[in-house]
């Protein structure tokens, strides 16, 4: 073989990883934006955001149960065991030991009075300072 067709070939080599890497590379999810109504559409998700007081913190979702936290009420699912769904987050030893304190809610709202940390890394249930 000649120096130019074991060039051409490197040449081709290059440009196919390069085009594989800029197809296969990870994109950033867009942030959330802020909820400036108590619920909004957010696209094919129903957001909510709001404040109340913890009554419940379940952590009983080793391998397929579920863990949740009841605020004012409201039920929210923090965690499915197994589950690879994309999903917020939930801190379980601040919010148990915190029960009776106040906390903010932006999650999915289920529209059958249940709530979800599922559908979106930005959801979450955190202590209020």
């Amino acid at each position: 073989m000649n120096k130019q067709t074991i060039l051409g070939v490197l040449i081709l080599l290059i440009a196919v990883a390069a085009g594989s890497y800029v197809l296969t590379r990870p994109t950033a999810a867009p942030a959330p934006q802020p909820v400036t109504e108590e619920t909004a559409d957010q696209g094919k998700l129903k957001a909510a955001n709001f404040e109340g007081t913890i009554t419940e913190v379940n952590t009983g979702c080793y391998a397929d149960g579920e863990c949740y936290v009841v605020v004012d009420g409201k039920h929210i699912t923090t965690l499915r065991g197994w589950s690879h769904d994309i999903s917020g987050t939930a801190d379980f030893d601040v919010l148990s030991a915190n029960i009776g304190k106040t906390v903010e809610v932006y999650a999915h709202d289920l529209g059958d009075g249940t709530y979800t940390l599922y559908g979106s890394e930005g959801f979450y249930v955190r202590l209020k300072d």
